[in-house]
């Protein structure tokens, strides 16, 4: 069985025209490549996978590194990992809480409105 390719524009790509082993090289207007050319290889009937070259890949991580650190947040001078940035409302909100206290939470089941809690 010989090896096929195909060839010409990535207008005229039709992956799902191609069968296993298949290769396609496209010459021109590809918009997943950086020159407009590339090569795919078709892996089950209708599934192509794009190859790259090691200078194109190089391209893509450089790419992918620059978004990534334009997105980094940079240490400030004086800053831990964290810091408290409660208002001081807040703070004396959290001040009042007694050490060891607990939450409880109850409902109303004489359906009067009124419930009384004595706790010690």
């Amino acid at each position: 069985m010989a090896i096929q390719n195909r060839r010409g524009t990535y207008a005229n790509f039709d992956p799902a025209k191609m069968k296993p082993g298949e290769f396609a090289i496209v010459q021109s207007g590809d918009p997943n490549s950086t020159d407009g050319k590339a090569v795919y290889i078709c892996t089950t009937t209708g599934t192509v996978r794009r190859l790259v070259s090691e200078l194109e890949l190089e391209d893509l991580v450089d790419d992918a590194m620059a978004e990534e650190l334009a997105t980094k947040v940079d240490k400030v001078t004086g800053m831990g990992l964290s810091t408290n940035n409660y208002t001081n409302a807040d703070k004396s909100k959290l001040a009042g809480i007694t050490e060891g206290a607990k939450l409880v939470q109850c409902t109303d089941t004489t359906g009067e409105g009124n419930i009384v809690i004595t706790l010690s």
